[in-house]
């Protein structure tokens, strides 16, 4: 029998929200960062930026949870998802693009790099029945809801 989990307290969310707002400005102040030391030195390759996070929405109907990401510069060949019962899982990685023949760069702010996330879903679902597609750089997973298992009740006779 699945229980169905309990969502955390109002103020536990908001408290990650805010985590989340400053994970996100940290990430834009180092890429600003970058950025300006690619205009002021063009000629230093810099290497590969880590591991970004994903802005994603979660939503909820009778039937599915949806769960949209964006992911803008990726192709469908460089994205992999996963699920299970309680999660969706993103990873993309950007491949590196072929230089033409007596071609240098004066800026390259365009690089390899990856994007991972994972993302609880608020009720369970059918993993294997799940959809997904690929349009203009957002990436849209349908997953059915699992249906919740009856609960069996019996009287207890006291002795």
């Amino acid at each position: 029998m699945y229980m169905r989990r309990r969502r955390p307290p109002l103020w536990f969310e908001e408290t990650f929200d805010r985590i989340r707002r400053f994970e996100n400005e940290i990430f834009r102040v180092f890429d600003d960062f970058w950025r300006s030391f690619d205009i002021s030195f063009p000629e230093i390759r810099l290497p590969p930026q880590p591991f970004r996070s994903i802005a994603v929405d979660v939503a909820e109907t009778k039937d599915e949870v949806i769960v949209r990401a964006d992911l803008p510069g990726f192709s469908k060949d460089e994205i992999k998802v996963k699920a299970t019962e309680e999660a969706v899982h993103i990873e993309a990685m950007k491949k590196e693009e072929t230089k033409e023949e007596g071609e240098s760069y004066f800026r390259q702010e365009r690089r390899l790099g990856a994007v991972k996330r994972v993302i609880p879903l608020p009720v369970p679902v059918i993993p294997e029945k799940a959809k997904a597609k690929f349009e203009n750089g957002v990436l849209e997973i349908r997953l059915p809801k699992a249906e919740p298992e009856e609960t069996k009740e019996k009287e207890i006779e006291i002795e």
